[in-house]
């Protein structure tokens, strides 16, 4: 089973038809559908992407709705940011000179298997 971690940008786009990235953002969404990976998410995931959509325009109970659905995935796995996540994501955030959320989201995915790989941004 493939484990992978996506980051908000994904769902943000594929959310928004006028956003850049739609339609990639579809067609991979679709493509977890149909495939079932493994999804391992921080939890950040559920803030960032109901902010994003509030924030661009999009009913804020929708927004809320929508990024909390994310967590409900089938296979998925919402990874909590707690003090050790945090300051290991932080530690490779520096080495990497990611930014903060990307580092979360890049740690998240190389905890749970080894090696980083980010989808989105």
């Amino acid at each position: 089973m493939r484990l992978i971690t996506v980051d908000s940008s994904v769902f943000v786009s594929a959310a928004r038809p006028a956003e850049p990235g739609f339609r990639e953002s579809t067609g991979f969404l679709g493509w977890v559908r149909r495939s079932r990976p493994r999804l391992f998410l921080p939890t950040i995931i559920l803030v960032e992407t109901a902010a994003a959509l509030s924030r661009t325009g999009s009913d804020e109970d929708i927004a809320q709705q929508y990024g909390l659905a994310i967590g409900q995935l089938p296979n998925t796995v919402l990874v909590t940011l707690d003090e050790g996540l945090a300051r290991q994501a932080a530690a490779f955030g520096a080495q990497h000179k990611l930014r903060g959320a990307d580092a979360v989201y890049v740690w998240t995915g190389s905890s749970s298997r080894g090696e980083p790989r980010l989808f989105g941004r």
